[in-house]
Order: structure tokens, then sequence, then C-alpha cells
């Protein structure tokens, strides 16, 4: 994203009353704890680093999509 960085995105989304409660995850090759940090300071959600796993994401997606939540109960 030229200019502007995945915590600016965030604060945006955050600060603006049309999309303050949309759920943000944030996803990052970042894993350190300032870079956690700096996510939750952003006002994201979710911190999850790469390499993610395949349960983590689709648990992390349940928790903020109702509808996910069917679909990882069925399967």
């Amino acid at each position: 994203m030229p200019g502007i960085d995945g915590y600016q995105v965030c604060k945006r989304i955050k600060s603006s009353s049309a999309t303050k409660n949309t759920a943000v995850v944030m996803l990052s090759s970042k894993s350190s704890a300032f870079d956690k940090f700096r996510g939750n300071w952003a006002g994201c959600d979710a911190y999850l680093s790469k390499p993610v796993g395949e349960d983590e994401l689709l648990a992390t997606i349940a928790k903020f999509l109702p509808s996910a939540r069917k679909v990882i109960q069925s399967a």
C-alpha cells in the first residue's frame, strides 16, 4: 500500500463512525511484541503473525464473523 501502512489503515477504519464497529484482523510477517502492541494501539481486534495455521486463522475469523462459526462447526 503505497504511502500508508496497515496500522494507519486500521486507525482510519476505527476512527470513522461508519466503520468503527468493523472487525480488523491484522495479518503480518512482523511478530515482535512491539509490532503486536502497535496493532493493538491502532485498534485491531486481532493480530496474527505469519505463518499462521489454518485452524488459528479460521478460529480468529469465527470470533468476528458469525456465519463462519457455522461453517467451522459443520466441518
